[in-house]
Formats: C-alpha cells, structure tokens, sequence
C-alpha cells in the first residue's frame, strides 16, 4: 500500500513544521511515501525524511510556470466548470484567485510525473492532499483515478469567508474527494452546513504535537516572560499585543516573538513605543526544534496569540504541551484547544486593555494556571502519538 503526499512546499522551505512529525506516522504504516510539493517554498534545501520516502522536485519550478498559462488544452473537456467557476470568481472579485487556482491545476495535470502517478495508482493506494488549495486544485479535473483521494482542511484553505465569499472549484473538489478531513470541529462545522451534501464524508482528524515529559521551567519573579509564534502577517495581528503592552502593565515584562514576514519592520518600529517597564525582542524565523528548546530552557509565564482567523495552531498546542497558559481569540477551532484549565479566550474584536488586564492578573497572582494541568489538556487532545496514529489507521483502512 503506497501513499502519495500533496504539498504547499516540504520537504523544502521552512513552512509546513507540523509535517516533520506527521511524516514518520505515515511511513511506518505505508510501504512507500512519495511527497510531491508544489513549490520550493523559497529555499531548495531539503529537510530529512525516513528513508522510504522519496521527493519529487516541485510541480512550479519557478516563476515561468506560476502566472497564467493559457494552453489549457487538458482542460477542454471540462468547459461549462471552468466557466461556472470564472463567472463565481467574477461576481465575488476573485478572479486572479480562480486564474491562479486554474493554472495550478494545468501545470499539475500536464506534469508527466503526475500523469504517471495517476495511471499507475491502484486501489490499494491513497492520495493525500494536505491542503485544500495548491495541487488539489487538480482533483476536478482528474478522470478515473484507482486510489482513494483524501484532503485535510485548515484555516486559509478551509473559511470561504477569508476569500469574500468565494473558493475556487471547492464543491467540484468536495465531490471528486473520497473523504475530506478538517482539523477541528469548528472547520468541519463550518463544512456541513455549506455542503450538507457531503456530510458522510467529512471526518474530523486533529494535528498534533510528539509527546515528551518535558515542563518549561518555572517563572522567575524578577519579571513576565510572554511569548508569541506566528508569521508577521495582517491577520496575526500581532500589533495588538504591542498596544496591549504599552499602558498600565506592572512590573517588568519580556515580550518575545518568534516568525518574520512583511510587517517585521513595521512592528518593530511601533515596538519602539513600549515603556521603559516593557521589554521586546523580535527574534524571527527559527526552526520548529530551536522554539520548542527555548520552552524546554526558558521560563515562559504566558503564551499569547491574537489572530483575526485560525484552524487550530500548532503553536497552541506547542505551548500548552510545555504546561505554559495561553491567551488567545476565540476563532476557529481555538476553543477546542483552550480550556480553562489552560488559559484564557478573548473575543475576535477584543479591546487591548482586556489582555492588559489578564497579563496584570497574571503578574499579580489573582489569576493562576498550574502547569501539570496546562500540560495534561494537551495529552488529552493533541498528543501526535494518539492523534496521528489515529488518522494512519484511517488512511490505512481505506484499502
């Protein structure tokens, strides 16, 4: 039984962490793993798989092949969707989202490795897509195809409501998926009620984070240790926690932040902003194994993530597997996460001074979380041994 695995770009880049440890879950089940990434992801270098797993160069080697490309001669037979589809995009003003959609889906349908994959897939096999854009743009167009077909949902590739109402092809994908597999309950939620049509196919598999017995070390009095993780981009927000830090915070504070993006410098400028009390260190990009030695090394008091949108992040389920609380916006499936035995939900549209308050409340000791705890509803629903154990044995009974 061989698996096929559909990527945005891993093995190469630095996106996609959580695949790092899925990946060993799915070569211990299957004879052969083959990943075939859409792009590089911005770096060619390739991290380290098991050793029956094998890599295909990505299908958009460069910018030639990644703008629109007009010879959709692949493609014909499927006309009146192609139009629906470019009359949707049109009404909702996400025409270059279907163009680019469509391109993906020719450039992947015209790969002859792909081509080949497709011929030589058996019953016994399964196509993983692991998001729901990039090379499972393909899957309207595919003809007939022996293995079962499979796409996990997140957050961007899941809320239509992030696209102004509009996802390119999504109904056409739904129908040639043999089942779609969300990553919350919210996600899967949000699906049904869209596309009843599809209920009996939609199964509900959480990511996870691998188990260990580590605790990140206990908080020092000297001062407040936050921590946040998230690429420094509009809808993390991350402006808001400089604007809950910059009044009214007791005592003194160190505000750590791991990711970059477009807004590092802006962020940082207004980061010059915080009080003298208020320390703030923008650390950027680091490898998935140099955040989790910070929480094994550091004291972290707090984690705090104030996105506008999410799936469930694996940042949260990081944090919480050290035993460190977490304050996040209720999006998503971040209640599924967060109990209140491990911190805190604020509204989406919260006011700054409200997590003002709950860090004050914290530093005082009139709010405490126990560790052991913290760490304990993280065993309970994101632990990778369980979770991804659980979505192999599915894949695997698919046969």
């Amino acid at each position: 039984m061989n698996l096929v695995l559909f990527t945005s770009s891993f093995p190469y880049g630095k996106g996609e962490q959580f695949l790092e440890t899925e990946i060993a879950f799915l070569s211990a089940k299957f004879e052969t793993v083959t990943i075939v990434p859409t792009t590089f992801g911005g770096g060619k270098e390739k991290r380290i798989v098991p050793n029956n797993v094998s890599t295909l160069e990505p299908v958009l080697l460069g910018k030639r092949n990644r703008f629109l490309n007009f010879k959709f001669t692949c493609l014909l037979g499927f006309y009146k969707t192609i139009i629906k589809e470019l009359y949707s995009s049109i009404k909702s003003n996400q025409l270059p989202f279907f163009l680019s959609a469509l391109n993906i889906a020719y450039c992947a349908l015209s790969d002859s490795r792909i081509k080949k994959i497709m011929l030589e897939s058996t019953n016994k096999d399964v196509h993983y897509y692991y998001w729901g854009h990039g090379l499972s743009f393909m899957l309207p167009f595919l003809e007939k195809v022996n293995a079962k077909q499979v796409m996990r949902l997140h957050r961007g590739d899941l809320y239509e409501y992030l696209h102004n109402g509009y996802f390119p092809f999504r109904e056409y994908q739904l129908s040639a998926c043999d089942f779609i597999v969300p990553i919350s309950a919210d996600g899967a939620k949000y699906l049904s009620e869209i596309y009843p049509n599809y209920n009996n196919k939609i199964k509900i598999h959480r990511l996870g984070v691998k188990a260990h017995f580590d605790i990140s070390p206990l908080p020092v009095k000297e001062c407040f240790n936050i921590v946040s993780c998230s690429a420094l981009i509009p809808v993390k927000r991350v402006h808001l926690i400089i604007e809950s830090l910059k009044t009214n915070i007791k005592g003194q504070v160190i505000w750590t932040h791991f990711g970059d993006g477009a807004l590092m410098s802006e962020l940082q400028k207004a980061s010059e902003l915080l009080p003298p009390n208020v320390t703030c260190n923008f650390v950027g990009f680091v490898s998935n194994n140099f955040l989790l030695d910070h929480y094994r090394k550091h004291p972290v008091d707090l984690f705090v993530n104030v996105s506008s949108s999410e799936g469930i992040p694996v940042s949260i389920m990081e944090a919480i597997s050290y035993g460190i609380p977490v304050v996040a916006t209720n999006v998503g499936g971040a209640s599924e996460a967060i109990t209140n035995e491990s911190g805190r939900l604020i509204n989406v549209d919260f006011n700054t001074s409200e997590l003002t308050t709950i860090i004050n409340s914290l530093i005082d000791k009139e709010l405490i979380f126990e560790r052991n705890k913290v760490k304990e509803s993280w065993r309970e629903l994101f632990d990778a041994s369980e979770n991804y154990k659980g979505f192999v044995d599915f894949l695997t009974a698919l046969r």
